[in-house]
């Protein structure tokens, strides 16, 4: 447990947040009066599987390269996304 905080990545804590979100508001959804509240909250636990593999992954590489190389690469991918979002909307003006 001492190693928690040096080995947190942006993709684990963001990740552990989402399910933590994503599991209780389907719980919500499922214990709804509606059908379709049932179904849009299990589509949800559906749509947590990807997030479980890539905390997965991102576990592996941290134990693998280290926790500096792999929150750089993240931080990397996260500013391209941005840089493609801000040319997406300037170029829609």
């Amino acid at each position: 447990m001492d190693d928690l905080p040096k080995n947190l990545t942006l993709f684990y804590v963001s990740g552990i947040c989402s399910l933590i979100v994503g599991i209780i508001y389907a719980i919500m959804l499922i214990d709804g009066n509606s059908g379709p509240d049932g179904l849009m909250g299990i589509y949800i636990l559906f749509c947590l599987l990807p997030v479980i593999i890539l905390v997965i992954i991102d576990r592996f590489l941290v134990t693998k390269f280290g926790n500096q190389k792999v929150n750089m690469v993240e931080f990397s991918f996260l500013g391209f996304i941005l840089f493609l979002w801000i040319i997406k909307m300037l170029l829609n003006l």
